[in-house]
Formats: C-alpha cells, sequence, structure tokens
C-alpha cells in the first residue's frame, strides 16, 4: 500500500473505518465495532439467522457455529445482542494479525506517522468513497528525502522518507 501510494497509484481505498483506524493508532475500539463492520459472507449468513430466529429450537440449529465464534452462554432469544455481538468480534478481530503487518511495512514508508499527523487527511485513501483530498501526489510532495553524507559508500541504499506535514 505504501509502494503503491509512494509510486503515484491508485490508492487502496477498500478498507472499513475500523480496519483504518487501527492501521493509524494500532489500537481497536472494540466498542465502536458493530455488525456493519462484518465483511465476510460466512459471519454475516449467521448474524441474519441470529436475527431471522424466532425461538430458541431455531438458535439451537446455529450452535456450533456460534460457540466456534466465542459465545459460550445460552441460547435465549434474550440474548440475541449478545450473541450477534460475540460473531462480530469473532469476525472482526481475526483481522488483527493482518492489519498489524501492514501497519509494520507502512512504518518503514513512515506513512503510519504520517496517518496520525492526518488521520482525516488521508482517511479518503483507505475508505472507499469519493477521494477529495489528499491523493498520493500530495503525500509526496510532503515528504523530504534524507541521504546520507555525500560520498560515503551508503549514498545510493541509505534514502530515506521523512515527511513532514
Amino acid at each position: 500500500m505504501s509502494v503503491s501510494i509512494a509510486q503515484g497509484g491508485p490508492p487502496p481505498a477498500f478498507l472499513r473505518v475500523w480496519c483504518y483506524n487501527f492501521l493509524w493508532t494500532g489500537e481497536v475500539d472494540i466498542h465502536s465495532l458493530s455488525k456493519e463492520d462484518v465483511s465476510d459472507i460466512e459471519s454475516g449468513l449467521l448474524i441474519s439467522k441470529v436475527e431471522d430466529s424466532a425461538d430458541e429450537q431455531s438458535l439451537m440449529l446455529w450452535a456450533d457455529e456460534l460457540v466456534s465464534c466465542g459465545y459460550t452462554s445460552q441460547l435465549k432469544l434474550d440474548n440475541k445482542d449478545s450473541i450477534i455481538r460475540a460473531i462480530v468480534l469473532h469476525s472482526t478481530t481475526r483481522l488483527i494479525p493482518m492489519l498489524q503487518q501492514l501497519r509494520k511495512g507502512m512504518e518503514l514508508y513512515g506513512l503510519v506517522d504520517q496517518m496520525a499527523r492526518n488521520p482525516e487527511a488521508c482517511h479518503s485513501l483507505f475508505v472507499p468513497g469519493k477521494i477529495t483530498k489528499p491523493n498520493a501526489d500530495f503525500i509526496m510532495m510532503n515528504c523530504q528525502p534524507r541521504f546520507s553524507k555525500k560520498g560515503t559508500s551508503k549514498e545510493r541504499t541509505d534514502r530515506k522518507l521523512k515527511c513532514q506535514v
């Protein structure tokens, strides 16, 4: 993602808001997660099945799937909200290791620091919607290369971007 942005490529605007927030903060606000944040089809279908259940017997049909999502309480109609919450947490938090790897790679280019300084400006680069500001050119124009001392053997290999926005 960082390389694409640095080279003026299309922005990777495909992440959910909670994923973007994790990338620039390194933390997940689990209280703000909702069923709209569930992106995988299986979990979305399971949520629909739980919502459509009219009695406890119909909930029992999905007991194995619910246990695999981490729900361990009784399957009652009164517990539908907590059942759905367990599915949401299971579906979203399993993505955290992948997001951590993305974040680590983005740190190499200084993009995480850039996002932390300007979270709203960088939001449209990662979350779907109309890109109004900034684009890759905006970010790269605000980055200045830091070179090693002239004449050293590291001159060509020790180039790092120092972003100042």
